[in-house]
């Protein structure tokens, strides 16, 4: 299957964690609390947090592992530029008003 690369080792984790509901558990356990110190989330942000985290996580199996066009297709700088805006949405949350 053609497509952009992700990286042996990577691409060995996340297959592991879509195959391994132990594996996927150990993933988020190792994954959350070093993303949320690294951004200084609070708490209360880590829903923001995991929904951005679960976004990128698909889009890591429909461009890496399934190769699905057009997703696989897109420039690295195209998918940035057209997820990064709903991606920072999910984590600034729902606007108050």
């Amino acid at each position: 299957m053609g497509g952009p690369e992700l990286g042996p080792v990577l691409t060995a984790v996340v297959r592991s964690a879509v195959a391994s509901q132990e594996a996927g558990t150990r993933l988020s356990a190792a994954v959350v609390p070093a993303a949320s110190s690294i951004a200084g989330l609070r708490p209360e942000e880590l829903g923001g947090l995991g929904l951005a985290g679960a976004q990128l996580f698909g889009v890591a199996v429909a461009r890496y592992l399934l190769c699905a066009p057009p997703v696989a297709e897109l420039s690295l700088e195209e998918v940035v530029a057209r997820l990064a805006p709903a991606v920072q949405e999910v984590l600034d949350g729902p606007a108050d008003g």
